[in-house]
């Protein structure tokens, strides 16, 4: 995860680490940024950073989580591959067997981080059912979805997502 990775104080890891700030902070800390990079000449970098859309509470929550749990973001990635390899198999020979192996793992890996978004929210102050319902639905979506695992990967997940239906999971990186 680049926003795991980061802590280099360049462009990239400073737009990272506004999907981590606290979500009542994310619009001054987004146009402090514009600001900065605008100073130091790279406006058309300022520009992108201006337009950056603030996630949504369930989203940052899941950024946050994977931020701060990195190993178990990267869990949850690869039990995402897990289950979409079982899910491509499981009309073969033992594939239901499989399937519920990897749906199992899965499960956990999307448990582990919840735990990191359950302490996000409650730290911010926004630990609410409903929240932490929206960011599991969002986190077991990264499994199904190319453009949220996308957005995960870097961090910088902008919207809660649900899963998309089963056997639709796209092809293991």
């Amino acid at each position: 995860l680049s926003v795991v990775a980061a802590k280099r104080g360049n462009a990239q890891d400073e737009v990272a680490a506004l999907y981590t700030a606290p979500p009542e902070q994310f619009v001054a800390e987004r146009n402090a940024l514009a600001k900065r990079l605008g100073e130091r000449g790279d406006r058309a970098r300022a520009a992108q950073v201006k337009k950056l859309k603030k996630p949504s509470l369930p989203a940052w929550a899941v950024n946050r989580a994977a931020s701060n749990e990195p190993t178990a973001a990267r869990r949850l990635l690869k039990a995402g591959d897990g289950l979409a390899k079982a899910q491509r198999g499981a009309a073969g020979e033992g594939g239901g067997a499989g399937l519920r192996r990897a749906m199992g793992a899965h499960q956990e890996a999307v448990d582990g981080l919840m735990a990191a978004v359950s302490a996000a929210l409650a730290e911010a102050g926004h630990d609410r059912p409903a929240v932490a319902d929206r960011a599991r639905e969002t986190l077991r979506a990264v499994a199904t979805d190319d453009e949220l695992r996308t957005e995960f990967e870097a961090g910088r997940v902008v919207m809660d997502r649900e899963p998309v239906g089963f056997g639709s999971a796209p092809a293991p990186k």
